[in-house]
């Protein structure tokens, strides 16, 4: 038995010390990551090219010069506009006066609202490849009280709000 635990201890001791008998050297390790880390400095350096302009356009920035940010729409509407493809940010601006940076990529989603006298909200929207605004108009039903020598009563106001895209650039 003697005999047989000392091929043993020797095989087992061999598979310990024979990983650290070859040695990887840090030009090793630069080497084998040359190509990925090639590859992810390209990609940086076309990130760094396509997003090198200001996230905000200034005042001066119109579609000819600023940044590369281009006037896409001026004025003010609640309809839908489609943004064309190939842009990759949009600056919008509603008629509460306050803009907002939406990256193209961004889920659809709700970027302005203003509280309707009704208690509900009229919103800015971004669907995914439109920007619209929105007016809503609501009648509602209002009971008085009446006090003890009126009956109460019903009134029906109206109430409508409106939020409209003034301005859209794009990028």
């Amino acid at each position: 038995m003697k005999k047989l635990k000392l091929p043993i201890i020797a095989v087992v001791m061999m598979g310990f010390t024979l990983p650290s008998v070859a040695k990887v050297t840090l030009d090793d390790v630069y080497k084998a990551d040359a190509q990925d880390r090639a590859d992810d400095l390209a990609r940086n350096a076309d990130f760094i090219a396509r997003h090198n302009s200001p996230l905000i356009p200034r005042d001066s920035d119109s579609s000819s010069d600023g940044g590369g940010w281009k006037t896409l729409y001026t004025g003010n509407t609640v309809s839908p506009i489609t943004i064309p493809s190939g842009v990759a940010n949009l600056y919008v601006t509603t008629t509460t006066g306050q803009s907002y940076f939406i990256p193209v990529v961004a889920p659809p989603s709700n970027f302005a609202s203003i509280k309707g006298g009704w208690g509900g909200y009229v919103y800015a929207r971004w669907t995914g490849h439109q920007i619209k605004g929105e007016s809503k108009t609501v009648t509602t039903s209002e009971y008085h009280l009446g006090d003890r020598h009126h009956n109460g009563y019903y009134t029906h106001p109206t109430y409508s709000k409106r939020i409209g895209i003034t301005r859209i650039m794009t990028q």
